[in-house]
């Protein structure tokens, strides 16, 4: 029987292409089943928009080697902007995630939201005038607040609580492409999921944001959990003693965030010096004993409630990342109450990893941005109207 084509347009088959990593003309005619004719126009079309180029040949058993047509990764970049409470990260990266220039932008006192946005954009288009040659292929833009990818919608947060401001649509302007939004959390565990080498086709991945706010980031076999209105992962707002205990943010009490945030960690400790969760980590880090004992008991009890997630789940990998959970230290009080809540089949089964600072989340919105970009019906799109 001939072979049913499987892709026929040209974003599918620049899809095929760099799904592979490289194929000639023969392999594609026989991975796709297309025409000839057809595919090589297809494939005409995006090298004259310098989607591909030849990268190289195969050799062959007779005749002249063939040409590999690869995706044309050549100076194109992805700039991500990490908004967080207190902190926020500008980077520029290779379409692979390879950090080209990133830099740290702290919130003052009293910068208003509009304000950071301001100043971080300003951080990245130096960041990008500096790299003179790229080819800008979108923005990431990770945001402390739940947001659903398929309506574009963002629901209030602390730290976003006007869902209308328009933080999307002015990062789109100011740099002129696109703009791919994703929850800080799950910036962070798409992040994690790119530099894992053996991440299994069925594997679990949990990612745990322990930083101003709480967050959780699920992958499933490759795939992001983000729940019907894209506020999957909201760790903050379990009730761990309903009706009880100290105020959390979101007017109720007894929520884990109330408990065991860095915001509520900062309100414990009610020191003049720290009124931020940056504050708080620089004392960490000066091994002060109040601040020390604190944050570790916080983390106990934050890793005593993600216990049920992983005993649920079954992850292959947990990371840890935050201005918190990203310092090792604070990750094994979490990893260690985690595992007291777990039956030997699964605590046996997860490794355990640190995010890699900023790095990891830019990675994250990396893969997003470049999935969004040359998504099938994108490509098509962008050729069609030339």
């Amino acid at each position: 029987m001939p072979t049913q084509p499987s892709a026929t347009s040209a974003g599918e088959i620049l899809g095929v292409i760099r799904g592979s990593g490289g194929l000639t003309r023969a392999e594609l005619l026989e991975r796709t089943g297309m025409a000839r004719s057809t595919l090589y126009l297809r494939l005409d079309q995006l090298q004259a928009a310098g989607l591909i180029r030849e990268s190289g040949f195969r050799t062959s058993t007779g005749g002249r080697p063939a040409a590999v047509l690869a995706f044309d990764a050549r100076d194109r970049v992805v700039l991500t902007l990490d908004v967080g409470h207190h902190r926020a990260a500008a980077s520029v990266c290779d379409v692979d995630g390879a950090s080209l220039a990133s830099e740290a932008v702290i919130r003052g006192s009293d910068e208003t939201l509009p304000e950071l946005v301001e100043h971080l954009c300003g951080v990245g288009e130096r960041l990008l005038a500096e790299r003179r040659a790229a080819r800008l292929m979108g923005v990431g833009l990770a945001l402390p607040a739940p947001v659903d990818r398929h309506t574009g919608q963002r629901l209030a947060s602390v730290a976003l609580p006007d869902p209308s401001y328009p933080i999307e649509s002015l990062v789109a302007t100011r740099f002129g492409c696109a703009v791919s939004v994703e929850n800080d959390a799950r910036a962070l565990a798409l992040g994690v999921s790119t530099e894992v080498p053996d991440m299994d086709d069925d594997g679990v991945l949990l990612g745990v944001k322990f930083s101003t706010g709480l967050g959780l980031g699920l992958l499933t076999g490759g795939h992001m959990m983000r729940g019907s209105t894209g506020a999957a992962g909201d760790l903050g707002h379990l009730r761990i003693t309903p009706g009880r205990g100290p105020e959390c943010t979101c007017g109720r009490r007894g929520c884990l965030a109330a408990y065991a945030s860095g915001r509520a960690l900062v309100r414990d400790v009610a020191r003049r010096d720290i009124a931020s969760v940056s504050d708080l980590s620089a004392a960490y880090d000066r091994g002060e004993p109040d601040v020390v004992e604190r944050v570790h008991a916080a983390a106990r009890l934050l890793g005593t409630h993600v216990g049920g997630f992983v005993q649920v789940s079954n992850p292959q990998y947990v990371a840890f990342g935050g201005v918190l959970g990203g310092r090792p230290t604070i990750a094994q009080q979490v990893e260690a109450a985690i595992r007291e809540q777990l039956s030997d089949r699964i605590g046996n089964a997860a490794e355990y990893r640190v995010a890699n600072g900023d790095h990891t989340a830019a990675s994250g919105l990396v893969a997003l941005v470049v999935a969004d970009a040359l998504a099938a019906p994108v490509i098509d799109e962008l050729l069609a109207t030339g």
